[in-house]
């Protein structure tokens, strides 16, 4: 019964043109085998199935009309703005600032084969690959002196599937900010691919605002060559159901990742935090803080994998899970796991789930501060951890001054 709706839902796909005919294909196949998640899949095993259903049960925009984001702030400085809607087949090269330039279709082919080679089997990018008709292909250089800024908007009534490949040539440079927000009843299915070459750095911010009436599945899918270093911070707040997957692979160790999200669930929401690295060879290294607000009858999941091999010696991993339980109706669960075969490394893990301190809370009232706001001081202070390292001034965006308001 479970395979036979997703095999409905893959046969009302539209007709696969051009270059993506063969990965679109693939991606069909997959799914028509996978079916749809089963709560049996510890990957899956807490995800509203209903929930997700729903997302498919909606009819699949093909980019077909430009998009209005009625909250848009004007450009970050030295920043160059791309949003993805119909109005992206009209990037001309002659618009795109020094150090930065559009791949062509087979730079793109090539290098998403590569990606996806290299890249774990995830049933939620095989949605993406199955479903977008379009790649916003980027190729940054070492000339390059400015930051990239991606708007991803959903369309109400519709599942909308959009993806990003981003190649970061040896010693570049990028700032990255993707925003993903939008209409109500809506749902999105986002990839974004990042190829970092040697010695490249790219610090990426993604910020994900919805409301309950929205569903979004969300996959940064990153490979790193030797001495490259990349960081995510990542924030995702409201949504009905949202399930951010970030993976990485070191390809040949000697790189640095870094992984900082926050999620803050209300009402009956369910988040979702599941990343993966991977380490193939030595000299890595990685620092991951993960951190969740649950109120009200919201779900709250995390699920961090780290996987050393024995390839992988001399590898220095950290990853934390610190979580807020802030009604006796929500639910947080969260597991930090190592999967470590070297003998040689420095790897470690652990998770907390608290209240608000009635200490910490004490003391600020004293100061002459109610309770109430004594809370939200507390609050802002635990998510500032996470957003001050979002980059490109996020807080030019109106709706993420009131992003701890309740």
């Amino acid at each position: 019964m479970i395979k036979n709706s997703i095999k409905e839902w893959v046969d009302k796909l539209p007709e696969n043109k051009g270059f993506l005919t063969k990965s679109q294909e693939k991606a069909k196949k997959q799914l028509n085998q996978y079916g749809l998640p089963s709560k049996t899949s510890e990957e899956w095993k807490f995800t509203d199935i209903k929930k997700l259903k729903h997302m498919l049960s909606m009819p699949i925009n093909d980019l077909q009309e430009n998009i209005s984001f009625a909250r848009m702030p004007e450009t970050a400085s030295n920043s160059f703005r791309v949003q993805l809607d119909f109005s992206i087949e009209e990037i001309k090269q002659s618009a795109l600032p020094k150090g930065i330039s559009l791949l062509d279709s087979k730079e793109i082919e090539s290098l998403a084969k590569k990606i996806y080679a290299n890249s774990s089997s995830s049933w939620t990018m095989a949605i993406n690959q199955a479903s977008s008709s379009y790649i916003l292909g980027i190729k940054v250089s070492a000339e390059n002196k400015h930051s990239l800024e991606v708007i991803v908007p959903t369309i109400k009534s519709q599942l909308t599937s959009t993806r990003v490949l981003i190649l970061l040539e040896k010693n570049a440079k990028l700032d990255l900010l993707e925003i993903i927000s939008g209409e109500n009843n809506a749902a999105q299915s986002h990839l974004t691919e990042i190829y970092l070459e040697e010695n490249a750095r790219i610090n990426h911010g993604l910020i994900a605002i919805g409301n309950d009436s929205l569903s979004l599945l969300a996959k940064p899918s990153i490979l790193q060559d030797k001495n490259s270093d990349y960081s995510l911070h990542f924030m995702q707040e409201g949504w009905g159901l949202s399930r951010i997957e970030p993976s990485i692979k070191q390809l040949k160790g000697l790189a640095k990742s870094r992984l900082n999200g926050l999620q803050i669930s209300r009402d009956d929401q369910q988040l979702s935090t599941h990343t993966y690295v991977k380490f193939n060879g030595p000299g890595g290294s990685l620092e991951q803080l993960q951190k969740a607000i649950a109120f009200n009858s919201s779900h709250s999941i995390f699920h961090g994998v780290i996987d050393v091999p024995k390839v992988a010696q001399k590898t220095k991993a950290s990853q934390l899970s610190k979580n807020l339980l802030l009604s006796e109706k929500a639910e947080i669960n969260t597991k930090p796991e190592l999967k470590i075969i070297a003998d040689d490394v420095s790897c470690t893990h652990g998770a907390t789930i608290s209240q608000l301190e009635e200490e910490e809370l004490f003391y600020i009232n004293s100061r002459g501060i109610n309770r109430n706001d004594a809370s939200l001081l507390i609050l802002a202070g635990y998510a500032k951890e996470i957003v001050q390292n979002i980059p490109l001034q996020p807080k030019r965006w109106a709706f993420l001054n009131n992003l701890l308001a309740i």
